[in-house]
């Protein structure tokens, strides 16, 4: 049975593969850390990257749901209306990149380099979970025959969750188990415990927060085969 694939699907594939060599890309080559280290021990600093983290996500989901709009449109697909679709998802990719090697570009304080790597996986998951997304897109429109071999039907139900729960709770419990050490250097720094304290509460909230808005289904695209 041969299957022929509506060209506005050809069209958005034909700008995701780019995409996904960027992604894979910026996932290899992040910068190395040099200079002043990040303020780590500000009570709001790490809290303004998460919510820099959840706006992307968002905005990254409600261009996907529009991409999804329009690809199932039952009128004919402008390939205009394709390339407008892409360069949306595009550009907030980028920022997602931009934000993600800022993070590298600056290292955490001596001995707590570990909590870097803990960190940046908030960033570095969703990131992967973007690119095998749009690779699994890539691989239907190029091979729908196996691809419908393999899903049982020619509808496919693609759905993406970007999910950091996990990586959330690694960073929370490296928290405190350098609590002592945050004690310790905010002490010298800034000449009160009562600052430590209130960063580490702080972080524990935004945390808790960036799980409960992020650990949901983010976007769904469905594809169809005449």
């Amino acid at each position: 049975m041969e299957f022929i694939v509506p060209d506005h699907y050809i069209w958005f594939v034909k700008g995701l593969k780019p995409l996904i060599i960027e992604i894979n890309r910026a996932l290899k080559e992040k910068p190395l850390p040099k200079g002043s280290p990040h303020d780590i021990f500000s009570e709001s600093y790490l809290f303004r990257w998460l919510r820099e983290l959840e706006r992307i996500f968002l905005n990254i989901k409600e261009a996907i749901n529009r991409t999804g709009k329009v690809l199932a449109s039952s009128e004919p697909v402008k390939r205009d209306e394709v390339e407008k679709s892409v360069q949306e998802i595009r550009i907030l990719v980028k920022r997602f990149v931009h934000l993600f090697h800022t993070l590298w570009q600056k290292p955490f304080p001596e001995g707590f380099e570990e909590g870097q790597h803990l960190f940046s996986a908030l960033f570095e998951k969703p990131l992967n979970d973007l690119k095998e997304f749009f690779q699994n897109v890539v691989n239907i429109v190029e091979n729908p025959e196996d691809a419908v071999k393999s899903n049982g039907s020619t509808t496919f139900e693609l759905v993406l969750v970007l999910k950091i729960d996990k990586e959330a709770e690694a960073f929370h419990q490296w928290c405190h188990k350098m609590s002592d050490a945050f004690t310790i250097v905010t002490a010298f720094v800034r000449n009160s415990y009562s600052d430590r304290k209130r960063f580490y509460l702080d972080l524990k909230e935004s945390l808790r927060l960036i799980c409960r808005g992020l650990s949901i289904i983010l976007a769904l695209c469905c594809l169809f085969f005449d």
